[in-house]
C-alpha cells in the first residue's frame, strides 16, 4: 500500500527490464526511491514449466541492498507462489 510507483525505466532484453519504484516511507524519514533490474526465467520442475521473477538493486537514494525472487510452480490443482527478498537498509534507525 505504500508504493507510489512502479514503472519500467528501460528494457534490457526481452526478459530483462529495469523498474523504477517510489516507496512512501513515514516521518521523520524521507521516501525511498530505487530501480531493480528484473530477469524473468522459466524452469522445468517435474516436467512442467515454472516461473521466477528476480531482482537485483541497481540504484537507490538510501537503501544498500534490495535482492530476491518470486517463484510460481504447479501444486496440485493451483500454483504455490515461493517470495524471498532480503533487503539492506541505508538509514541508521532502520
Amino acid at each position: 500500500p505504500n508504493l507510489t510507483k512502479s514503472q519500467i525505466a528501460s528494457r534490457i532484453s526481452p526478459r530483462v527490464t529495469e523498474v523504477d519504484y517510489k516507496l512512501d516511507v513515514p516521518r521523520p524519514f524521507s521516501d525511498e526511491t530505487y530501480t531493480n533490474r528484473v530477469t524473468l526465467r522459466t524452469y522445468p520442475l517435474h516436467g512442467i514449466p515454472s516461473y521466477e521473477a528476480a531482482w537485483t538493486l541497481v540504484r537507490a537514494s538510501s537503501m544498500r541492498s534490495n535482492d530476491g525472487y518470486a517463484r510460481f510452480e504447479p501444486n496440485g490443482n493451483g500454483t504455490l507462489m515461493a517470495y524471498h527478498v532480503f533487503i539492506v537498509p541505508g538509514a541508521r534507525f532502520a
